[in-house]
Parts: structure tokens; sequence; C-alpha cells
């Protein structure tokens, strides 16, 4: 058991002896002396389809940009006639929440001369963790056709703006970070006239407590699971005992017609409180087709002569597609919870 202590101790000790801070990684930029002085200066590196590229941005070069300088990563794209995704990981730079930041990508897209065709600041970006490499952000950004080559790179006032971590219960601001490292895939060509644009659905809780909560969310798409508020309050609050605090995600849909699976359901911080407790489930499909740039909420009620849930338009309230209704109790069984 003392050896199981100093191990961990040790691992805590190097946990924090890795931490590097957002002063020190600006330092770092100041001080870099090699500095391209034309995007056609930058070395770009070849993307390929569906093979994951992974890049640390203070081993690039640095480039003067106009909203300041920034390490800069040239990347090179394989098939310029057709769009492309981008899917994107860009890691926490510490495991130690309070110390954490992370680098928020801007984009350059250039044709083939280097010249800018558009650029890209803002945009999309999830909470995600991974077991071995940490938390993260995942973003999934499209690359115009034409694109033959883009720049990965970042300024001082990113979008989306950074918000809080959480680590036992207690939030922590997340800086912006000048470099990190960063995990790239490209995907496979789309065609020319592919569609990109999206659409939110944001999961919903009603608290009555530290310890009790109805959550409303989706739990799948097309069949997909979908990491849920649910799955992510589960995930955040462990080892809290008797109290946890909600945390709601969304998820981004595109602009076609769409079957999502709702799930409402009563949630307690402590599964000895869900089996002495009742707990409330409702779920069913609902189809509808998301329109761009609309936010939509998953809503419903849980009780025990009534429970319901829906999909409503953000700021007009409107029912998309069908409301799932139970008249009667919709209390799960002792070993259904």
């Amino acid at each position: 058991m003392h050896t199981f202590f100093r191990l961990l101790f040790g691992l805590l000790l190097l946990a924090l002896a890795g931490c590097v801070s957002v002063g020190e990684l600006k330092q770092e930029l100041n001080n870099r002396q090699s500095v391209a002085t034309s995007l056609d200066q930058l070395d770009y590196r070849p993307l390929a389809s569906e093979v994951p590229l992974s890049i640390k941005m203070n081993e690039q070069q640095a480039y003067l940009f106009p909203s300041g300088k920034s390490f800069a990563a040239g990347l090179a794209v394989p098939d310029v006639k057709n769009p492309h995704k981008l899917e994107i990981s860009t890691y926490l730079t510490s495991s130690y929440i309070p110390s954490a930041s992370v680098f928020v990508p801007r984009f350059l897209f250039l044709d083939a001369q280097k010249q800018i065709v558009g650029e890209l600041g803002k945009y999309r970006l999830t909470r995600e963790s991974d077991f071995w490499k940490g938390g993260y952000f995942h973003a999934s950004v499209a690359i115009p056709a034409s694109t033959s080559f883009v720049v990965m790179y970042t300024d001082e006032n990113p979008e989306p703006v950074l918000g809080t971590m959480t680590d036992n219960g207690i939030e922590h601001a997340l800086p912006h970070a000048p470099s990190g490292s960063v995990s790239l895939t490209l995907s496979k060509p789309f065609p020319a006239d592919y569609d990109f644009s999206t659409a939110v659905i944001k999961d919903s809780v009603q608290t009555y407590s530290s310890s009790k909560a109805d959550f409303f969310v989706v739990s799948r798409i097309q069949q997909a699971a979908t990491n849920n508020s649910l799955q992510k309050t589960l995930q955040l609050n462990q080892g809290r005992g008797l109290t946890m605090t909600p945390y709601l995600v969304d998820q981004e849909v595109p602009t076609q017609k769409v079957s999502v699976q709702l799930l409402g359901r009563t949630h307690y911080a402590a599964p000895i409180l869900a089996l002495t407790n009742t707990v409330y489930e409702i779920k069913g499909d609902v189809e509808f087709t998301p329109q761009a740039n609309k936010v939509y909420v998953v809503k419903g009620v849980l009780g025990e002569d009534y429970s319901a849930i829906w999909l409503e338009e953000q700021g007009t309230g409107n029912i998309m597609g069908n409301k799932v209704e139970k008249h009667g109790s919709t209390a799960l069984g002792i070993l259904e919870k």
C-alpha cells in the first residue's frame, strides 16, 4: 500500500513539474528569433485523408500576422477540387486543471500561389477527454474547395472564447495558450456542392437539489449514441459523494432530415440515492429537419401521473416533430435504475 501511494505521489509531482505557465509559453514565442517573413516561407506538411497528424505548435516556425506574432503550422491539402473537413483535437497543457491552458487555432486558407482566399477564426469547440491523453477540445472545420494550403495559428483573442474547467466541483478559468499539442485528421473529399451548414441541439436540466435533477438529453442521433449531459455529469462528478454539479452539453447536426432519440431521466448524485428514491424515465424518437444556424432545446417533464419529452426551437418555443408522452407513471423498477 505504501508503495502505491509513493508511486501516486511521484506521478503527481511529475505532472506538476510538467506544467508550463501561459507566461512561459509567451516568453518562448517572444524569444523565437527565426521568423518567416511571408506565408511562402512557411514549411507545409502534407495532409493525407483519414491519416492523423500530430503537431506541437512550439516546434513550428513563427510568423508575424496582422493580429500579432504566432507559431504557424503550414498544411498541404492533397485534393484541391473538392471541400474537406478537418477534425481537430487541441489538448490541455496540463492534467492539473488549475494550471491548465489550451491552444485555440485560427486558420488561413491559401490557393496554389499561397495567396489568402479565406480565413476562419470563429467555430464550435466541444470539451472532450481521453484516458491516456487527458482533456482536450474538439472541432470540425470545413476546408473550402480550391484550397491548396492551410495555415494554423492563433492570436490573443481567440473565438470561441474559452470558459472554465471544473476540478472536484471547483471551476477554474481556462486561459488561452500561444502554443500546444494539436491532432489533425483530414476527411475524404466531399462533393463540390456539399452543404456544411449545421444547427445545434441543447440538452436541458431541471435541478431540485444538490443531489437530484431531471435531465432531458439527446441520447442518439441517427441511431449513434451521443456523449450527452447525463453521461458528462456522471463523468465529471465522480468521487463527490452526495453532491453533484450538472454539466450541459449540446450536439451539432447537419441541416437535413435527422432522427434523434430523446431521453428524460431522474438522476441522483450517488447510486444509493437512486436505489432509495424514485427514478422516472421517458424516451422516444423524433424526426425533424433542422434549419441552418438554429438552436433547438430538449425539454420535458417527469412525474407520477404524466411524463413527456420534446424538442423545441429556442426563442420561439415551436415544437419540432412529435411530442413523446406517457400518461401514468414512468417510474423505473429497482433493477432498471
